[in-house]
């Protein structure tokens, strides 16, 4: 691999096991290829049409944050779409999306109005609890969840919920 230096910039494309867990695969062959690069990408696909771009290595400064996005081709365009977390064309490569983003994307999607214990969300989301808590420690100094010590419960904070409409309750 030491050879390839003399090229520069080398880009190299190679694919993961078939059966490989989406967020955690890695590619096929020698670790040296993983070693030797300075920058890592990978592309996970679920069988719905979505898929995620994961920065999965840098030695050269933060990795950026993971994107979802779908790519729509027709006759003669074709078309990249960013989606959010919680699109259906996710399904079946969720492990692949951040589980911040997952998380955010559970709560805005309201499917804990009146809150949700970390045991009830890892189960949800097929999470580990002790990285759970460590995403919801991040996302609450962000303020992005409020904790309620006294039930232990995490929502959305009261600004950002989503209130049901009720039929006549809008000015006309």
């Amino acid at each position: 691999m030491k050879s390839l230096d003399e090229f520069g910039t080398v880009l190299l494309i190679d694919h993961t096991a078939k059966n490989a867990d989406a967020g955690n695969a890695t590619a096929i062959g020698s670790v040296a290829k993983m070693n030797f690069a300075r920058s890592a990408l990978q592309i996970a696909s679920s069988a719905a049409g979505g898929s995620v771009l994961k920065h999965s290595k840098s030695n050269l400064g933060l990795r950026t944050p993971s994107v979802a996005f779908a790519l729509d081709i027709n006759s003669n365009i074709a078309i990249v779409r960013q989606l959010e977390a919680a699109d259906s064309r996710l399904e079946g490569g969720e492990s692949a999306v951040p589980a911040a983003a997952r998380i955010m994307a559970a709560f805005l999607a309201g499917e804990f109005p009146k809150g949700v214990t970390v045991g009830d969300l890892a189960a949800s989301l097929g999470l580990k609890p002790k990285s759970l808590k460590n995403r919801l420690s991040e996302l609450s100094a962000t303020r992005k969840l409020d904790h309620d010590s006294a039930t232990n419960l995490w929502s959305l904070p009261a600004a950002k919920r989503i209130l049901p409409f009720v039929q006549g309750s809008a000015d006309k």
